[in-house]
Parts: C-alpha cells; sequence; structure tokens
C-alpha cells in the first residue's frame, strides 16, 4: 500500500534531505519522495540506512527520472537512482515531466 503522508525532499541538498528524513522517520513517516534530478539522492540513501529502523517492506521510496529518454537512456537514469539511493529496489518509478524539459 501506499502511505498516505510522506516527505517529499524537492530542494534540499544531500545534507539537508538526511537531515530531514532522520526526522521524519522518527515520527513514523514511511514514504519517500525524491526524483534523480533533485541530486540529494544520495542523502535520501543515507537516511535510509542510517536512521529508518523499520522494515524496508514498509518503507515505501518513490522516486523519479526525466521524461524524453530513450529505452536506454531510461534504463541508465533508473540504475543511477539504484546507485545514489544505495538500495535494491524503489517501490514506486516515475517519470517526472513526460516529454523532455
Amino acid at each position: 500500500h501506499i502511505p498516505l503522508v510522506g516527505a517529499g525532499t524537492w530542494h534540499y541538498n544531500d545534507t539537508v534531505a538526511f537531515q530531514s528524513l532522520c526526522k521524519a522517520f522518527g515520527e513514523g513517516i514511511t514514504l519517500v519522495d525524491t526524483a534523480l534530478g533533485y541530486g540529494n539522492q544520495k542523502g535520501v540513501g543515507c537516511a535510509i540506512r542510517d536512521c529508518y529502523v523499520g522494515r524496508r517492506s514498509d518503507l515505501f521510496v518513490l522516486t523519479k527520472i526525466p521524461g524524453g529518454l530513450s529505452y536506454e537512456e531510461t534504463l541508465g537514469a533508473h540504475h543511477q537512482n539504484m546507485f545514489e539511493l544505495n538500495l535494491g529496489y524503489v517501490d514506486h518509478l516515475m517519470v517526472h515531466f513526460p516529454s523532455d524539459w
């Protein structure tokens, strides 16, 4: 299921994303919204690793890739997501904007 309330990370750098999510996890938040274009997924991944105390299966991670990409570019962008987040999977992958910027 998708939690009704979550924590977004837009406009946050890695440090602020980390700090914000650690606080959010402490308040019981279990949905994280990030994107490749935000430039903060390393901080998000560190917060998940260092501050989230629940089971991974209880955490809903949503990330996004840019629109307008070819098939190969889409795969590459998502591999970059996974690398930066340092996760084995995400729960929802979304095209951030359905055409090129």
